[in-house]
């Protein structure tokens, strides 16, 4: 968490860099104002790099570099001039990566760790891929870059009109040096290794998350019920908000809870509605089901 810094430590400044940031409406946006504000709270000094947005409307530090942006018209236009084999814009398209690498050098002067969001493995700006991908080889950047990579061009096959068989778009596709590459999904892993051509134990899972009280009710009464079912402490929660009647398939729920406690893991299944009120024989139902809860033994697990 910290840095040392001649006789002195102090906490890690980590840069965490996209196309745009918050207030952009995004899913990648949302992870990184996430990220930003998990860090800060765990005493890291996050600073956001962004090509489009305001850090300060989320309350981050941060820098907007404008040739950072997936929709910035030059670098738009020179990188669908080169997808038309004009090779005439190349000598623009290296303009274009010297001036990102000028303008990066400058804004992550001081930072420890790099976290780049995306622009490691997908398309939208080479110019920034290709500077990006300069300084971490050669130099001129943090100790450290992390590529956290949620999608990946090559194996999007609604981008396979959009890209071409060689620089600079085939570093897309392979693990490029000094970098340390995160995947939010197993699939996205295993997809990566296989693009990569790598072992699985190269990529690094690290799933999203989410922020349990974002979702859940937190008044008295709610707060009193999470901690009597020790909600927090479970792997799962699974919620079923339906009356008890036959027609809901309540005991599949119940084995479904069985199963996943046999697994090894800490299930919980909470069924909210009461009986029916229009058939008389609901509760007859209602003690089939605390007769299969007991049989399965997941008293502790079904409420």
């Amino acid at each position: 968490m910290t840095q040392q810094s001649g006789t002195e430590r102090r906490p890690l400044r980590v840069a965490i860099l996209h196309y745009a940031c918050a207030p952009i409406v995004g899913g990648v946006e949302s992870i990184i104002t996430t990220h930003a504000q998990l860090l800060a709270a765990a005493g890291y000094e996050p600073y956001i790099v962004a090509g489009r947005g305001d850090p300060a409307s989320v309350g981050l530090q941060g820098v907007i570099i404008p040739e950072l942006d997936s929709r910035h018209p030059d670098i738009v236009r020179v990188q669908n001039a080169l997808r038309h084999d004009e090779s005439s814009a190349l000598p623009e398209f290296e303009k274009w990566v010297d001036r990102i690498c000028e303008l990066l050098t400058e804004a992550l002067a001081g930072i420890d760790v790099c976290m780049v969001h995306n622009a490691f493995t997908l398309h939208k700006n080479l110019p920034l891929t290709s500077a990006l991908a300069r300084l971490a080889e050669f130099g001129g950047g943090p100790a450290r870059w992390i590529a956290w990579c949620h999608d990946l061009a090559w194996n999007n096959p609604l981008y396979a009109e959009e890209l071409q068989p060689r620089w600079p778009w085939t570093p897309l596709k392979y693990q490029l040096p000094n970098i340390t590459y995160v995947a939010i999904s197993q699939q996205r892993r295993e997809e990566m290794a296989t693009l990569f051509r790598v072992p699985l134990d190269e990529i690094i899972l690290v799933p999203n998350g989410i922020e349990p009280t974002a979702f859940i009710p937190c008044s008295g009464d709610m707060q009193a019920i999470r901690e009597r079912l020790r909600w927090d402490e479970r792997d799962w929660v699974l919620l079923a908000p339906v009356r008890i009647t036959r027609r809901k398939n309540l005991e599949m729920a119940i084995e479904i809870t069985a199963a996943l406690k046999g697994m090894g893991t800490r299930p919980l299944l909470v069924v909210t509605g009461p009986p029916g009120p229009h058939n008389v024989r609901s509760h007859e139902y209602l003690n089939e089901l605390l007769a299969r809860r007991e049989e399965t033994g997941t008293q502790e697990e079904v409420v």
